[in-house]
């Protein structure tokens, strides 16, 4: 099966490998008060893909923690559903905001949206399948931010995602990841 390419933005898509990298190579500890911690310190990433319930709560991490003096203008967040990143498979989402991330809804719209991208990949020895949502060709993805604290981001997610003509919908989606430290 080849690798399909469903976004029109090729940066977006090294921005969510790179910060995804980052994740693995990134120790998730923290130093916040405990009132601002889910009930898993590591955090969690979870949902169903076509009403088969995933998780993918190996190596959740979210993009790396903003300093007190700029705006959030991206939201990155991924996990794995084993702890082995070269074929595990996994699930990853990207906002880019201008006006800086919100607790608020964003939902992928063409070009008329905010630049949000869903991605649900299945990595195998002979390639990876990656199904994208980003509001493109029959797609889409909506994220809900619920919490953004000095530990992390919390929130839901749902969409359609596609690869080549397959589609699969994501359902009942929910994560708090902690940022990655500097």
């Amino acid at each position: 099966m080849k690798k399909v390419n469903n976004c029109k933005k090729p940066y977006v898509l090294t921005a969510i490998a790179l910060l995804f990298v980052a994740t693995f190579v990134t120790a998730c500890s923290s130093g916040d008060s405990e009132d601002e911690k889910p009930q898993a310190s590591e955090g969690f990433l979870k949902c169903k893909i076509d009403g088969t319930p995933r998780v993918f709560n190996y190596q959740v991490g979210a993009n790396d923690k903003p300093d007190d003096f700029n705006a959030i203008h991206f939201v990155t967040v991924g996990g794995l559903e084993t702890n082995d990143p070269r074929t595990s498979p996994g699930f990853d989402f990207q906002l880019i905001s201008d006006e800086g991330a919100k607790e608020t809804t964003y939902t992928a719209a063409n070009e008329s949206g905010p630049d949000l991208t869903g991605q649900y990949y299945v990595q195998t020895s002979t390639g990876t399948t990656s199904y994208m949502g980003n509001g493109n060709s029959g797609t889409s993805f909506t994220l809900t931010i619920t919490s953004i604290t000095n530990w992390g981001v919390k929130g839901t997610f749902s969409g359609v995602l596609k690869s080549n003509d397959v589609f699969v919908t994501v359902t009942d989606g929910e994560f708090a990841a902690p940022y990655n430290k500097n």
